[in-house]
Formats: C-alpha cells, structure tokens, sequence
C-alpha cells in the first residue's frame, strides 16, 4: 500500500539567520491516529527546537556586560508601533544624552495577562555609571522599574520567557554589545594532553 504525503511548514521562532527557519513534518493521509502521531511528533521537535533556541538566546545574553534590567510600562494603552518608537526615539537616546554615549540595548515587548496594555523589559548597558533615578528618568508614560543588573537573578531566561510565542517581539540595538569579561585559566603543560 503506498501511502500519499504531505508537507506541512512550520516556522521556527527567532530571527531566519540563524538557519531555523522552517521544519518539514511529512503528515499521512491515512487515517486520523496515524496523522496525530506525526502531528504529536512534530510538535514535540518545535518544543524541542524552542528550547533550543530560548537556551541560546540565555547563553548569547548572558555572554554579555549588561549594567540594568528595565521594565517600562505606559499608563495608556499604546500599540506596538507607538512603544517601540518611545522606547527607541526618546527612552534610550535620553539615557545616551545622560550617559554621554551609545546605550547598547536588548528588548523584549510583553502583553499584560489582561492584554491591554504592552509593557517593555530590556537589558541596557553603558549605563553602569548612571544612578537608577536617572535611569527612571527619561520614561514619562508610565511606571519604570530599573535594577542593577545581576546576571546571577535569571534576567536572560525571563526575558526570553514568550519569544517562541512571539518572535517578532524583540529586538537588539545596532550599538555594539560588550562582551562579560572572561576568566583566563592557566593550564599546566600537560593538562590539554589527559
């Protein structure tokens, strides 16, 4: 018995570059079990590529020398469009005017759990000489919450807690990042050897 096959596309969250863009799940045919387990199964690969992919994304933010974690939030309710513009066009070049340089970013829009109203968490670096009320500063819609940043807290796996749900919610800044100082380890000669 020859079976007939379709291909069914499902895209992979983050952005094409990374070279995730699609997985192909061959559905049957035949009977409604048989498509279920091939649909259970593809589910269970993108599961398993967004855990994949969120686990880079944690290890990429984590390789990083951020100084704050950031919540901004809007006192009205503002479309996607409009946050992104306060945040780009008057947040951060604010703190880059206070700071006296570019402020390397990462973002993350969120949705309310009532769904109103969209709020912003973002890591921010060359801010480290910055007090936190200066950081709160330059946001005048709504409330700001600003923290020293401590990678140890879990910012990295917190932000990138909803990106296989909505990939096209984040974004990173054209500044060049800066990278955590690494440790160098001194090895004995034969060390590499064993």
């Amino acid at each position: 018995m020859s079976r007939d096959l379709n291909l069914i596309s499902v895209p992979l969250p983050g952005p094409p570059a990374t070279g995730q863009s699609l997985i192909l799940a061959a559905v049957s045919r035949e009977p409604v079990d048989e498509c279920w387990s091939l649909l259970t199964s593809a589910e269970r690969a993108l599961r398993a590529a967004n855990r994949e992919l969120r686990r880079a994304w944690i290890e990429w933010l984590n390789a990083h020398k951020w100084s704050h974690f950031v919540t901004l939030t809007s006192s009205a309710p503002l479309t996607r469009e409009a946050l992104t513009r306060e945040f780009t066009q008057r947040f951060i070049r604010r703190l880059a005017w206070l700071a006296g340089q570019a402020i390397p970013w990462f973002r993350v829009f969120e949705i309310g759990k009532s769904g109103e109203k969209p709020h912003v968490h973002c890591l921010l670096a060359g801010t480290e000489l910055l007090a936190i009320e200066r950081i709160r500063a330059p946001w005048t819609l709504g409330n700001t919450d600003a923290r020293v940043y401590d990678a140890t807290l879990g910012a990295a796996a917190y932000l990138t807690k909803e990106m296989s749900a909505r990939p096209d919610d984040y974004d990173i800044s054209g500044s060049r990042l800066p990278r955590r100082d690494v440790q160098t380890v001194s090895l004995s000669p034969g060390a590499l050897r064993r």
